[in-house]
């Protein structure tokens, strides 16, 4: 088993507000193998932000265990209290990039002072300097804008700008906290190809932070989601949108908005006068291209179920073709049961709605 990168161990974070204590984030682990994609997905107030940047210490955790490619540099329980100094802090630091949602540029300078600037501190000479930032421009797909500054530039760009000035002292770790947050959708797609690409071409570990699921649905290996402090859900991204377990993730996955629009979509006339008994609304999720393709004539040849199709659609999440339908299964009860039991079985998940719930 691969020893994880980050490792966060029983995370709290408290915040004194006047007379009483806010708990941001609650007794959280969380393990980020190297070289992996790490979506952390949740809205506004969950606490997202707050634990990754415990990571490298910008927040101070109340509790717990933060320890970074092997060295703990936080621990305070019961037992224990030890923090990292803040001359190996700043060392530390260097090796975990972060970009934001506000890309935080200078103004005044060029875009290749503002990848230099990075590099202040580091012992490599000026024309050293110079080079690497012009070799991160280049990655980042910026090299003929090295003389532009900030304000010529779009957002993707000055994204860009800031991905390779996050990059400037090869960092292992990159945190990415709401970084395409502030973009156009066509940018947002870029922004996210490039994380990708870094991370396959480099061996970058990526924490992504985002309320967007359409961000960790492009490029996420694993995600978790975090609500109220809390992560509610993890683990492999297919699995997690294939199978969501909670309330929450169904909703930020949309499947509680793509039913809605399911029972909007029916015919109300014909379903009202079927008898209660008849029929039930299906969600089914499945992936690879072609489960799917033979189940209307499947289910009516073995089981005598009529199946009717409302609407479906097709994602890609990291390769795997996921797809989800809705359909009406028209027949008896057992017939139904048995329909359902042989969708399971072929590998497809299943999700019944009552006709009694679907036109109340």
């Amino acid at each position: 088993m691969a020893e994880p990168i980050i490792n966060l161990e029983n995370i709290n974070v408290l915040f004194n507000q006047t007379s009483t204590a806010v708990t941001a984030v609650k007794n959280v682990t969380l393990q980020v193998n190297k070289g992996e994609i790490y979506g952390v997905v949740g809205y506004s107030g969950a606490g997202k932000s707050t634990l990754v940047r415990v990571i490298n210490l910008l927040q101070l955790p109340t509790s717990g265990k933060v320890e970074v490619n092997g060295d703990v540099l936080f621990e305070k329980n019961d037992t224990v209290s030890k923090r990292i100094g803040a001359k190996d802090l700043r060392v530390k630091r260097r090796n975990i990039g972060m970009i934001f949602q506000h890309f935080n540029l200078l103004e005044e300078k060029t875009v290749l002072r503002n990848v230099e600037f990075a590099l202040r501190h580091s012992q490599k000479k000026e024309k050293e300097i110079t080079d690497r930032a012009i070799r991160l421009l280049k990655l980042v797909g910026l090299e003929d804008r090295k003389d532009f500054y900030p304000a010529q530039l779009s957002g993707g760009q000055q994204q860009r700008v800031a991905i390779a000035r996050a990059l400037a002292n090869d960092p292992e770790i990159l945190i990415s906290d709401e970084a395409t947050s502030a973009l156009d959708p066509k940018s947002t797609v870029q922004i996210l190809d490039l994380l990708k690409r870094i991370n396959r071409e480099l061996g970058l570990t990526i924490v992504l932070i985002t309320h967007q699921m359409e961000a960790v649905k492009q490029v996420a290996d694993k995600i978790a989601v975090m609500s109220s402090g809390e992560i509610i859900e993890r683990g492999d991204l297919v699995n997690v949108f294939t199978h969501p377990q909670k309330e929450l993730t169904k909703e930020l996955i949309g499947t509680k908005g793509e039913l809605a629009k399911a029972i909007h979509l029916l015919d109300k006339d014909a379903i009202e006068n079927l008898n209660h008994e008849e029929w039930e609304l299906v969600h089914l999720t499945y992936t690879g291209q072609d489960v799917v393709d033979p189940i209307a004539a499947t289910l009516y040849k073995k089981f005598d179920v009529e199946v009717s199709i409302i609407f479906g659609n097709v994602d890609e999440l990291r390769g795997t073709p996921v797809g989800t339908l809705f359909v009406t299964l028209k027949g008896d009860a057992k017939s139904r049961q048995n329909a359902v039991d042989y969708l399971k079985q072929v590998g497809v998940d299943v999700d019944e709605y009552n006709s009694k719930e679907v036109i109340a």
